[in-house]
This record gives structure tokens, C-alpha cells and sequence, in this order.
């Protein structure tokens, strides 16, 4: 896992490459960062926030050896779809 992110990513990645490896959004992860739901060490320069690709890639497999049948991830994403699916459905 580490050394294919490596590959693809580089050494830091921002926050629009995690949500992209994640298939998710940058802002689920802001909001997951903010929120402490996705407990990462960071470091900001200016505006942006990043994270050395290392740490990601241990978080992934950490949450793959505790064998977790819902990460926080994957809940907060199931939450975002389903808040983004029932605006569309509302009537005006």
C-alpha cells in the first residue's frame, strides 16, 4: 500500500488527493479532519493542509488489521450520499 501511494502521489499529499484515493470529496475530508474523525497528522502551509503519504497509508492498513466493518470513512460518506440524495428529492 505505501509504496503504490508513494508512486502515485509523491511523498505529501493534499487534501484533493486523498479525497481522490478515498473516492470521496475534499470537503467530507475537511470535514473528517476538522471533526477528528480522521485522525491524520497534518501541517498547513497558508490555506493548505497536508499529509505525509506514509501516515495515510499506515491509517488505511491499521484500519484494515482492527477489521472494522464500517470506518469512520466510509460512514461519513454514506451520510454525505444519502443527505445529497434526499435534497434532490424535496419538493419546492
Amino acid at each position: 500500500m505505501k509504496k503504490l501511494l508513494l508512486e502515485r502521489y509523491g511523498p505529501v499529499m493534499d487534501i484533493k488527493a486523498i479525497a481522490d484515493f478515498l473516492h470521496s470529496t475534499d470537503k467530507v475530508i475537511y470535514s473528517m479532519i476538522y471533526h477528528k474523525r480522521l485522525i491524520l497528522p497534518y501541517y498547513k502551509i497558508g490555506r493548505k493542509i497536508f499529509v505525509d503519504t506514509i501516515d495515510v497509508a499506515s491509517y488505511i492498513e491499521e484500519i484494515k488489521l482492527e477489521g472494522k466493518t464500517e470506518t469512520p470513512i466510509k460512514k461519513l460518506i454514506r451520510f454525505v450520499t444519502h443527505q445529497t440524495k434526499n435534497q434532490g428529492k424535496q419538493k419546492t
